[in-house]
């Protein structure tokens, strides 16, 4: 099933993509906890609240596409692939680690890394992590 079918919930239809609505919904919570009229006893709920959709929705992103795995798998495998800086970035940036270490290379990492925006935070992850992948490979 294409997650861009959309998705039946009670009195709404959704479309589009599912991180798309998490991440509404996450706004929608933050602007209620920014607001100097919500009550403090319900903060830490909706900080929660919160943090939970934009987790669901960065983790929902990268297998949002209308490729499945396979396609992404086959930009990686072909260092010819115009896609394959992307689909490897796509993985950096959204897959957890067990997902990354199982798709890519430490190869692949290395070569794309240079050329791949991401979070400072993600960035340093990965630069720390890469010469003790490479020492063990």
């Amino acid at each position: 099933m294409l997650l861009a079918a959309g998705i039946a919930y009670p009195g709404e239809v959704i479309t589009g993509p599912e991180s798309d609505h998490f991440a509404l919904r996450g706004n929608k919570v933050e602007q209620v906890l920014n607001d100097p009229e919500t009550p403090g006893v319900a903060r830490a709920f909706l900080r929660e609240l919160a943090d939970g959709f934009k987790d669901v929705s960065t983790r929902k992103a990268i297998w949002e596409y209308d490729e499945e795995i396979n396609g992404l798998r086959s930009y990686i495998d072909d260092p010819n692939s115009p896609h394959r800086i992307w689909a490897i970035g796509r993985l950096l940036k959204y897959a957890d680690m067990k997902d990354v270490q199982r798709l890519l290379t430490v190869e692949d990492i290395a070569a794309a890394l240079p050329q791949i925006d991401l979070p400072e935070k993600k960035r340093e992850l990965f630069e720390k992590a890469l010469p003790v992948w490479q020492h063990a490979g």
